[in-house]
């Protein structure tokens, strides 16, 4: 994105840095967040406090790279998906006004079909650019080709991997799914951090959770500190109360074929049991490893009955990896396998 509002205060050193990382899922920030010094989300800090987190440059960022991810959505599924689903005369419109935002000095209000075209507003992204300075946008297989290079470090691993190597089950496809409640703590922010190894190997404070070799990835709930049931002293927040009052729920999700390759490729003792990634041999790896915590901001460990909404499962499918850079790669045919939760905190079970 063309950040000249935000990149030139950078020191010029620093300019290509973050103009890079404004185009890219991940921010330096998160590196430099690691540093204990730093206010941190994980931490509580003023940062994790939506009403703070406003008043924080790096989260225009992140913004803009919201607004980049619904460009290439738009681009690469036709630009008429747009605001789709939602449920007439509950859901708010794309035509609704955007309160307090306004377009101009007479405060006529922004709505999200004003900024269904990006490129309308001056700016567009280098993943959509053409090659030429024409000011359309770039033929779908490039778009495909620039996002498979830049993203699809699983797909080249597999191909290196395939190529070299016989290893059962690599058109296998592996992933955590969540479905939990945003507002079980009365606005407080959690997070949920998975491991696959074994239980006792868990570090005890949750600060150590991502220095672990087991450590796989988390998903954090960035709740809302206005008002809520039980909150009523927070600044009214009315789409908040209607989500809480409608027990209303969202959903996550985190892919792990990368780390069970990782571990079925490594001699590391500890990876000892997992050899492949054939689908039978995997789930019963995962029922034995798959571990998780939650944690509320800051670091509170939590309890069965402060998520009682929370489901995790673990789904296997199948995935086509195509050569070609230019063609996506498929996933389909995703199963729960209950057995390798069903038994643990927050774990889904058939209903």
């Amino acid at each position: 994105m063309m950040n000249w509002d935000i990149v030139p205060q950078v020191t010029g050193d620093q300019q290509a840095v973050w103009q890079e990382a404004a185009d890219t899922w991940r921010l330096p920030y998160w590196d430099w967040a690691a540093d204990p010094s730093v206010p941190s989300v994980v931490r509580g800090d003023a940062v994790s406090d939506l009403g703070m987190a406003a008043y924080d440059p790096i989260f225009w960022l992140h913004h803009c790279n919201v607004d980049r991810q619904f460009a290439i959505y738009q681009n690469n599924n036709g630009k008429d998906q747009w605001l789709t689903g939602a449920t007439k005369g509950t859901d708010p419109t794309p035509t609704d006004n955007l309160y307090p935002f306004h377009t101009d000095t007479k405060f006529n209000h922004w709505n999200s079909d004003g900024v269904k075209g990006w490129t309308t507003l001056g700016y567009t992204y280098p993943d959509l650019a053409p090659e030429t300075d024409s000011s359309g946008t770039a033929p779908l297989e490039l778009v495909q080709k620039r996002l498979t290079e830049k993203y699809g470090v699983l797909r080249r691993v597999l191909h290196e991997v395939g190529s070299t190597q016989n290893i059962e089950g690599l058109d296998n496809d592996y992933v955590i799914n969540i479905i939990y409640n945003r507002f079980p703590l009365n606005g407080v922010s959690y997070s949920i951090h998975f491991f696959i190894g074994k239980e006792s190997d868990i570090p005890e404070s949750p600060e150590d959770y991502k220095l672990s070799v087991d450590y796989t990835g988390g998903i954090h709930i960035f709740s809302s500190n206005y008002w809520t049931r039980g909150n009523e002293n927070g600044v009214n927040c009315e789409n908040c109360q209607k989500q809480q009052n409608n027990h209303q729920l969202s959903k996550g999700q985190l892919p792990v074929t990368l780390a069970l390759l990782q571990r079925a490729l490594h001699d590391d003792k500890r990876w000892a049991e997992i050899n492949h990634l054939g689908k039978d041999h995997v789930v019963e790896y995962m029922t034995k490893h798959l571990q998780w915590r939650a944690v509320a901001v800051p670091n509170q460990l939590l309890k069965t009955d402060d998520l009682p909404d929370l489901k995790v499962f673990f789904k296997t499918g199948r995935a086509e990896h195509p050569e070609d850079p230019a063609q996506p790669s498929k996933y389909f045919g995703y199963e729960p396998q209950w057995g390798v939760t069903k038994d643990k905190f927050g774990g889904a079970k058939p209903e």
